[in-house]
């Protein structure tokens, strides 16, 4: 299963096409054992080659003594067991204070088992990913209002249509701020009550175990992630907040509310529950070394669906 993250600094190409023009290369080299081209078709299978095709173009292009007929044997044995990872897109902005963020949400991704690469915010497509998440930090600094500008990048567009065809997506903070912004989910983030920056660990309470993103947790469960927010105070209508609280579509509630948002709301799901978004950071706490790995549930929830949903359990 594969996540779209593209490289942030947007001069590498598409990692689709790279993996295949290596794969094809490495198939007419002399010398390569046959085990060795069994692990390059695998990646290629894995880069969302569509495989019935890859397995033809493998046969075509593979350069050894055996009989194409057991070559094609072996190949199509080899891949009826391979279940290729998840692949999750994360979206990488102007980069305005998203270094960090970046880095631990791709690891957090990659911990859970998938593949997860950057998508640069100008491109216009995910690459087939399987999941989407846009991460914390300062698109564009957070100038007029924080993802007022981030909502109108090129790629929004390819993340709302994954969104409306089902496909998950996962905002992070500023990320649920875009989302919020983009019409994906309701309500907005407003300035913290007090006006002031807050950041520092909060406890969390999970009220819906019915999304791709929280499957993983029992309901009721309580965690603690650090919030590093100054416009994290959620805010809707009244019609509007009683339609997610009638419909179960808070899905994180403060214990301790740390910026004044109604109702103590720290995450929202839209209506078909594959669009989630969380002001606390889940991918800071995915490590006992950091003191919490309760994080991590969140994107092993993820994975586990996303394999769910393509017939099989990695």
């Amino acid at each position: 299963m594969p996540v779209a993250l593209y490289r942030a600094v947007g001069t590498a190409g598409k990692r689709g096409s790279k993996l295949r023009r290596a794969s094809e290369v490495s198939l007419t080299v002399p010398g390569l054992d046959l085990a060795t081209k069994l692990r390059v078709f695998q990646r290629a299978l894995r880069s969302r080659v569509e495989r019935r095709d890859a397995l033809l173009d493998i046969v075509r292009a593979i350069n050894t003594t055996l009989e194409p007929d057991k070559i094609a044997g072996l190949i199509v044995e080899r891949a009826a067991t391979w279940v290729p990872a998840p692949c999750w897109a994360v979206v990488a902005s102007d980069l305005s204070g998203q270094s960090s963020v970046l880095a631990d949400t791709l690891r957090a991704a990659e911990r859970a088992g998938t593949e997860a690469y950057y998508v640069w915010h100008r491109d216009s497509t995910l690459q087939a990913a399987d999941a989407v998440i846009l991460p914390g930090g300062f698109a564009y600094g957070d100038y007029l209002r924080a993802g007022a500008i981030a909502r109108f990048s090129p790629v929004m567009a390819a993340v709302r249509d994954h969104a409306e065809q089902g496909g998950p997506v996962l905002g992070i903070c500023n990320g649920f701020q875009i989302l919020c912004e983009a019409g994906l989910l309701p309500g907005a983030l407003m300035r913290n009550a007090g006006l002031t920056f807050v950041s520092r660990p909060v406890r969390v309470r999970v009220e819906a175990t019915d999304t791709p993103f929280t499957s993983a947790y029992p309901p009721g469960a309580i965690f603690e992630a650090p919030v590093a927010h100054g416009e994290g105070r959620y805010v809707a209508p009244a019609e509007a907040l009683r339609v997610l609280e009638d419909e179960g579509r808070v899905v994180l509630r403060y214990v301790d509310n740390p910026n004044g948002s109604v109702h103590d709301i720290a995450g929202v799901a839209n209506a078909a529950r594959n669009v989630v978004g969380l002001m606390p950071h889940p991918e800071r706490v995915v490590d006992p070394l950091l003191g919490s790995s309760d994080g991590a549930q969140i994107f092993r929830s993820l994975a586990q669906s996303v394999a769910f949903s393509r017939g099989g359990v990695r």
